[in-house]
């Protein structure tokens, strides 16, 4: 048996993409641990395991984009789907880097201070911050989709609708059951 590079990238990128799904359908789970925790130190244990579940996504996602060129350089140039997962791609990054990241790094700061003191309305406002929840769904649609994408390999338009609808509904299905989901009492 020999393996080709193609053969080397494919597997890098399919298992690059299960990893990256995995912490993406992980991670709605631990926010709402992070986002339901009645004490700083039960948080703060969230957001650790948070950041260890999420530690290799940087490198894991330049992996899935690396193997993903070479393998569009070996035929999948002319293929619409393509340019749908390198948007798919570019948007996960920037809601990872701009978004998520640093709002769990607020939440932790903030939690931190004052690892004794009882979860305040300050804090409770920054860990359930729309925007990071929002941008946690999306990226969860995104993923979704792009399982699919890569799959099926469909033509620009049916990825594109795939992409943008699946983001959507994700996003829509979170800020609908947020709006009808009370949040906890906060300890003053």
């Amino acid at each position: 048996m020999s393996l080709s590079l193609h053969d080397v990238a494919l597997f890098l990128h399919i298992a690059a993409a299960i990893h990256l799904l995995g912490t993406a359908v992980a991670s709605p789970m631990v926010v709402a641990h992070i986002q339901s925790a009645s004490s700083r130190p039960e948080l703060l244990s969230w957001l650790g395991f948070l950041r260890r579940l999420t530690r290799g996504n940087p490198a894991t996602a330049f992996v899935l984009l690396a193997s993903g060129i070479y393998l569009g350089a070996a035929g999948w140039w002319s293929s619409g789907w393509f340019y749908v997962s390198l948007v798919a791609w570019v948007m996960s990054s920037a809601l990872a880097g701009a978004v998520l990241k640093p709002t769990a790094q607020r939440i932790a700061q903030a939690a931190a201070s004052n690892p004794a003191a009882p979860i305040d309305a300050s804090l409770d406002q920054i860990r359930h911050a729309r925007g990071w929840t929002l941008a946690e769904k999306a990226m969860l649609g995104s993923d979704i989709a792009m399982l699919w994408i890569m799959i099926a390999k469909p033509s620009l338009a049916v990825s594109a609708a795939l992409f943008v609808g699946s983001v959507a509904i994700a996003v829509l299905l979170k800020a609908t059951l947020a709006r009808r989901t009370p949040v906890a009492a906060v300890s003053h």
